[in-house]
């Protein structure tokens, strides 16, 4: 049922159920007064600590913390809330059921004999004051990736960063115990069959190289006829990317890209066959990114960025002999750069990535021969733009 037609089916079973209680409350509340001594009863949940449970564990479960929405629907499923409630609360609980991810702890200590007296800890929170071994009651806990501790008297913490999927159930995890206390020691990660790699964690590093083909766009200057598509023509583009994880979602760090390609179509002197022409690029930046699902294997991403571009055109002559170049230079206003990441595992990943480059430039140098011609400064500057489509590659993605 959806979301929707199980709103309306609560509303409108809230409504009968008002109706017909009120009809009979007056007797009854006669009948049990005069029937019945005043005695202590457990306290039930009202109507509506029943309702704002239900909606409580509704958000919950949106946001994948599963037991917390278990425990509200524990409360609304109680005898003294409305029928209606009771019956969508029921439903969901049997949902929640089978999403929550389920394990089973093994540890075994320091002589290699099986524990049974291990606290179990999940982002800081007690899961399982004991465990049971492999034949026991399994441990519920929420879905994605999770920082674990397992902790023995007189036995160093163990932790581990664990990837739960939903709906798997009874997945077993295996814990030794070392010598002495002294701290905690790192366990390595346990990755469930077929699930995507753990997101890396605040504070590492992460590597990413991006090839692609670079157009063209805009002005080199405000002259009217000075297009960026008649100096420079579509470019092989690489890039470089180093970044920091503040955490999971949020990176910081630099990029450095070169693009090397013809010069553009409308040069008089490209036009010639018997003349060579190039053109390159120099871009250096800061940038951020945010990485929409890290711990998925499907990470969408976004990103910006910002620095300085160098770009150069070099026509070699046939007649007469000589090499005549021209560069410009400029602030790299923004750069607007998103892609899709296939996280093949915890070392790696690639997918497809855009980026659009805006800039300007407020130098231009001509050279001949070598030397030095002018160099000056741009009066009318320009908008310009380099679109790149191409393929990301990531290490420690």
């Amino acid at each position: 049922m959806t979301e929707r037609g199980r709103r309306a089916r609560l509303v409108h079973g809230l409504a009968r159920s008002s109706l017909a209680r009120g009809a009979a409350s007056c007797s009854v509340v006669v009948l049990t007064s005069l029937s019945f001594p005043p005695r202590a009863v457990a306290a039930e949940p009202t109507k509506d600590e029943c309702i704002n449970a239900n909606e409580a564990a509704q958000k919950l479960r949106d946001t994948a913390k599963l037991r917390a929405a278990r425990a509200q629907l524990e409360v609304c499923v109680a005898r003294s809330c409305p029928g209606p409630v009771r019956d969508d609360c029921t439903e969901r609980l049997a949902e929640i059921d089978r999403a929550m991810p389920t394990i089973v702890v093994v540890a075994t200590g320091p002589d290699g004999k099986e524990l049974t007296l291990v606290r179990v800890k999940m982002d800081d929170e007690l899961v399982a004051e004991r465990i049971d071994g492999p034949s026991g009651a399994p441990i519920r806990v929420d879905p994605g990736t999770h920082a674990f501790q397992f902790e023995a008297a007189g036995l160093a913490v163990v932790t581990r960063k664990i990837v739960l999927v939903e709906g798997q159930k009874n997945q077993r995890i295996e814990v030794s115990f070392g010598d002495a206390p002294g701290g905690a020691r790192e366990g390595p990660a346990t990755d469930v069959p077929g699930a995507p790699p753990p997101a890396r964690p605040a504070g590492s590093f992460q590597l990413g190289g991006r090839v692609g083909y670079a157009l063209p766009a805009g002005s080199v200057t405000g002259v009217e006829s000075d297009s960026l598509s008649s100096s420079f023509g579509g470019q092989l583009s690489f890039l470089v990317d180093l970044g920091y994880k503040l955490d999971e979602h949020i990176l910081i760090g630099a990029y450095a890209s070169g693009k090397a390609g013809l010069a553009g179509g409308t040069s008089t002197d490209c036009e010639l066959p018997e003349n060579r022409c190039s053109s390159a690029a120099v871009h250096l930046g800061l940038q951020v990114q945010y990485h929409v699902r890290p711990a998925e294997t499907l990470n969408p991403w976004v990103g910006f960025g910002a620095g300085w571009e160098f770009a150069g055109q070099t026509v070699t002559l046939a007649t007469p002999q000589a090499e005549k170049g021209l560069t410009v230079h400029g602030p790299e206003i923004a750069r607007l750069m998103g892609g899709l990441d296939y996280r093949a595992s915890k070392l790696g990943g690639f997918g497809p990535y855009a980026d659009l480059a805006l800039g300007t430039y407020v130098r231009k140098t001509v050279t001949r021969d070598g030397v030095e011609l002018s160099s000056e400064s741009v009066d009318e500057v320009a908008l310009h733009a380099w679109l790149t489509l191409g393929l990301r590659v990531v290490v420690w993605p």
